[in-house]
């Protein structure tokens, strides 16, 4: 026997049997369209991830650049931080310098003066003239 209904059997049965097949039928149509709006909801979910992956690899590169940037405007500027510290440092050296000759007594600054003075005073000119040729890290040439 195959399931379907022969000629001499109820019609009743027939009948239950027409509409069970009806019944699965319309299931399979059913389970059929679900599968594939389950296909279509899973491939946009798919596009959607990938379309997010793709920003953030985006995102991901444009701040590696601008990390990329940064680090080497701070070795830049402790570089330049540096340099100007030193120069201050010199600039200080040269200012205590002029000072102590700026304080000695107005007499001990002639080279007619007694004693030790006007050697020292030479000294201090010599070296001044020295300070004032070299020139700083940051004057332009």
């Amino acid at each position: 026997m195959d399931g379907t209904p022969r000629d001499d059997q109820d019609p009743h049965l027939s009948k239950a049997f027409i509409q069970n097949n009806r019944r699965n039928v319309r299931r399979r149509m059913q389970n059929r369209e679900a599968q594939r709006r389950f296909r279509e909801r899973r491939e946009q979910e798919q596009k959607t991830l990938q379309q997010v992956a793709d920003d953030l690899r985006t995102e991901h590169q444009a701040l590696c650049d601008q990390h990329a940037k940064s680090t080497a405007e701070v070795s830049r500027l402790l570089g330049e931080n540096d340099a100007l510290r030193s120069e201050v440092k010199n600039l200080r050296q040269r200012w205590r310098l002029m000072l102590a000759v700026l304080q000695w007594p107005e007499d001990s600054r002639t080279p007619s003066s007694p004693g030790g003075d006007a050697a020292f005073f030479d000294d201090v000119r010599h070296c001044l003239g020295h300070l004032a040729d070299e020139p700083s890290p940051h004057s332009p040439s």
